[in-house]
């Protein structure tokens, strides 16, 4: 049976709002954003307009105190909503985008699962998706926690 999620991106000015939609033919499974599997599930795609040339941001890891993985129930039709704002995560790779902060870029969000036991035990989607382009203006209070 055909897994399939459609991935949905709104910038707004302090948070970038991540909808994932089952459109497969079954109850699917997502990641908690709580634990190390579901933290680093997101990257960011940055690109100027008009470029094909995409940075890619990825969460940096965090020590976790209790690392259980949780997973999220996405309902056939249904969706999750995830916000991603500044901070949470911090991102590695945002120094090869610093001299982009001034003016306005696109965003992608990727969403990556990998088979890992733990998702294999947790019935957790596996598989990749990744959002339409949308353009961010600065400030880009979501990334930087600046202005706003």
């Amino acid at each position: 049976m055909k897994q399939t999620i459609d991935l949905r991106l709104t910038v707004e000015t302090d948070v970038l709002k991540v909808t994932v939609v089952n459109r497969s033919e079954q109850d699917l499974r997502l990641w908690a954003r709580d634990n190390s599997w579901g933290w680093s599930m997101f990257s960011l795609l940055l690109a100027l307009p008009g470029s094909d040339e995409w940075r890619e941001l990825t969460a940096k890891p965090v020590c976790w105190t209790a690392n259980i993985p949780h997973a999220l129930n996405l309902p056939l039709g249904g969706r999750l909503e995830y916000d991603l704002r500044c901070e949470d995560p911090e991102w590695n790779g945002l120094d090869a985008v610093e001299g982009w902060l001034n003016q306005s870029f696109q965003v992608r969000v990727r969403l990556c699962i990998p088979q890992t036991p733990e998702a294999v035990a947790q019935e957790v989607f596996i598989g990749e998706a990744l959002t339409p382009p949308c353009l961010s203006k600065p400030p880009h209070s979501w990334l930087t926690g600046q202005g706003g």
